[in-house]
């Protein structure tokens, strides 16, 4: 079990007791109640196991809906609308204020699930002056004897929040450290796929180069020496320079026609590297896919290609909120167009961060172009075009 999912089942577990402890106050405190209210005495012992029953299914009902809304809000998901996480926090801060003011404690421990780091500090302090001052109106309407105890649990209940915070923000953090960890150990493998076939390209076009630079020249200069030699021999022993001359011409030819098949340039596996990079982010769905066409020769060009993806999908991880990221490649136009799309926030304001910067230098020296659109609400997508290598000017 992962820290995030201890921390879900204790927390559970705490508030789901708290919760009990607060019925059970009641429960004991009902009868007290209703003998030093004016005129209620009488009633409460008329309807005394109504009330008792009343006191459990209500209680009850407060407790399932707490921790359904605890158990919902602290599931790990990217992308919840504002409304929904209002709601659920509204509900149990509302029910822990009736119920039990100890399952506030919990509460505060789900800020860092719900928003973000700076905006959980802000509602820990909201929820910590709320209980305070719920602290001093029940100590001003108490009796003085009392008033000290309430004072002091009211105290213990903000300090506990905020160690109840803490503890949720290191189960995120741990979350969030995961998942960054996963993500660079995807990008390491397959940026060591990439380098693989770029170095396997290298070698083979150094073989071809020694080939035809050291075995070719020899055997062109023996062929040539051999017609001489045939030319200048005496008639018994040309048959046998002839033979020799052909079958250096023959493994001459030979030796070209390797040198042509291995300096011939074979397709990058482009395709398996972004998959092992798209399949290794567990935090994010990506959706993966090629045109038919896709594929890439040059070495250079598929390095280009592999960062620029990358960085595009690192941007929608880290600052989009988005939950779906959409990545095409294809072979249109004599070049090929990549496209990287979310489904996140997006924004109204663009602004080119040291990434996409890096990215759109990176394309425009291969003589391509970067493109960016986006609007509030409506994600943020990146398209690029890259020139083919035999169509770059």
């Amino acid at each position: 079990m992962t820290t995030e999912g201890m921390f879900r089942s204790v927390g559970l577990l705490a508030a789901v007791m708290a919760g009990m402890q607060g019925i059970v106050g009641y429960y004991v405190a009902a009868p007290q109640c209703a003998v030093l209210l004016p005129g209620f005495a009488q009633i409460w012992a008329g309807n005394a196991p109504a009330a008792y029953n009343a006191v459990l299914i209500v209680g009850a009902a407060h407790l399932a809906v707490f921790a359904a809304a605890f158990w919902e809000t602290t599931r790990p998901v990217l992308k919840r609308s504002t409304t929904s996480v209002v709601l659920l926090i509204g509900v149990q801060t509302l029910i822990g204020f009736v119920v039990e003011p100890h399952m506030l404690i919990m509460v505060a421990a789900e800020f860092p699930f719900v928003v973000s780091r700076r905006a959980s500090l802000w509602c820990l302090f909201g929820l910590a002056t709320l209980v305070g001052l719920t602290g001093v109106v029940a100590g001003y309407w108490a009796i003085a004897p009392a008033r000290a105890a309430i004072g002091v649990n009211f105290l213990s209940i903000i300090a506990w929040q905020i160690f109840a915070f803490l503890v949720g923000y290191l189960a995120t953090s741990e979350r969030r450290n995961r998942m960054e960890l996963a993500a660079a150990h995807s990008e390491l493998l397959a940026t060591q796929q990439l380098l693989a076939e770029s170095s396997r390209t290298a070698e083979r076009l150094h073989i071809a180069r020694e080939l035809h630079d050291a075995l070719g020249y020899h055997l062109a200069a023996l062929s040539l020496h051999l017609d001489l030699a045939g030319r200048q021999a005496a008639p018994i022993g040309s048959e046998s320079l002839r033979t020799a001359r052909d079958i250096a011409r023959q493994l001459l030819a030979e030796v070209r026609t390797a040198v042509g098949a291995t300096r011939n340039e074979r397709a990058i596996d482009l395709r398996q590297a972004l998959r092992t990079l798209c399949s290794g982010i567990p935090s994010h769905r990506i959706d993966l896919s090629f045109d038919e066409r896709f594929e890439v020769v040059n070495p250079s060009l598929a390095h280009v290609i592999f960062r620029a993806v990358q960085e595009a999908i690192s941007n929608a991880i880290r600052h989009s909120g988005a939950d779906t990221v959409k990545v095409t490649l294809a072979t249109r136009d004599c070049g090929h167009e990549i496209s990287v799309s979310d489904n996140g926030k997006g924004t109204c304001e663009m602004r080119l961060g040291n990434g996409l910067r890096g990215m759109r230098e990176r394309v425009e020296e291969y003589g391509g172009t970067v493109e960016t659109m986006s609007a509030a609400g409506d994600g943020f997508t990146v398209r690029l075009w890259l020139p083919q290598p035999e169509t770059r000017q």
